[in-house]
């Protein structure tokens, strides 16, 4: 295992020197895709509460007032950190169920 975690570590180092580089030929769409995939990796991706709305597709106050109906978690906070924050997963579950 450790194999593969030094192996996939030297290939996103040598990615994101080509990128700080302006070497890379990464498009757009496959940046994004890259970002993509590697958020769902992570199993605590996090959302502010802007990108939150904007994913769900719904305005501030509607999302606000879905969290006091508990139709939407309420967020979670971080210690050090003023701003809540929302896990995909748990957005997911929202829009699935």
């Amino acid at each position: 295992m450790d194999y593969l975690v030094k192996t996939l570590v030297e290939m996103l180092r040598k990615k994101a020197d080509e990128l700080e580089t302006g070497i890379s030929t990464l498009s757009p769409s496959e940046a994004f895709d890259a970002i993509e995939q590697m958020s769902k990796l992570s199993p605590e991706y996090r959302m502010s509460k802007a990108d939150a709305c904007s994913y769900l597709n719904m305005s501030r106050s509607t999302f606000d007032s879905w969290i006091r109906c508990e139709m939407i978690p309420k967020g979670k906070k971080i210690r050090g950190w003023k701003e809540l924050y929302w896990e995909k997963a748990d957005l997911d579950k929202f829009i699935y169920d």
